[in-house]
């Protein structure tokens, strides 16, 4: 348990020296907080969507963030892409899954948070534990051409899912990070 507690501790000190970093490099001197740890919710191609958005701030007038932490191995450049496609399929798809969530925090934070949102540019900012001691995390603005594919991909995965007639397919690849594999007697070998 010590080994986790000075991991939390180098992590929360790297985020407060990136942030520190960043607010000396644009002159500001503090970071508007909005919210931290907000339950929200939203609907997607008619689904209900629940989640918690670690942190929604502002350091720039005009501009909102959407901050997430991650400790895993998830790499901030999932939210620089311009196309959806490589969220749903390809060898990275696993790698680029954040894409997928920021996208969902996105239309959460659209759809609970409209009236702080009004006037200003959604951004979103990954501060990913593999390079948070190493950089100031960037930030990525929206994309109105990913975000229109990431509704069609999403609406077709639903279709598909929907679709009494389509069985199920499993995907060794995609099934091993699935939290229902042991459910489907998914393993290694198969």
């Amino acid at each position: 348990n010590l080994l986790y507690a000075d991991r939390i501790c180098n992590f929360v000190l790297a985020v407060l020296q990136r942030d520190i970093e960043m607010l000396k490099g644009r002159g500001k001197s503090g970071i508007d907080i909005l919210g931290l740890e907000l339950k929200l919710q939203c609907t997607v191609c008619g689904h209900l969507f629940n989640g918690t958005l670690d942190r929604l701030d502002s350091v720039m007038p005009g501009q909102v963030r959407v901050v997430d932490y991650k400790t895993g191995s998830d790499s901030p450049e999932a939210l620089a892409l311009k196309k959806a496609s490589p969220v749903f399929r390809g060898t990275d798809a696993y790698s680029n899954k954040a894409a997928l969530q920021f996208y969902i925090y996105d239309r959460m934070a659209e759809s609970a948070m409209s009236d702080v949102l009004k006037g200003n540019e959604l951004v979103n900012s990954m501060y990913a534990s593999s390079v948070i001691g190493k950089e100031i995390p960037k930030e990525y603005p929206q994309n109105e051409t990913f975000n229109e594919e990431m509704e069609d991909e999403l609406q077709g995965l639903f279709a598909e899912l929907e679709d009494k007639d389509t069985g199920f397919r499993r995907n060794k690849d995609k099934c091993k990070f699935c939290d229902f594999r042991n459910l489907c007697a998914i393993t290694d070998d198969k």
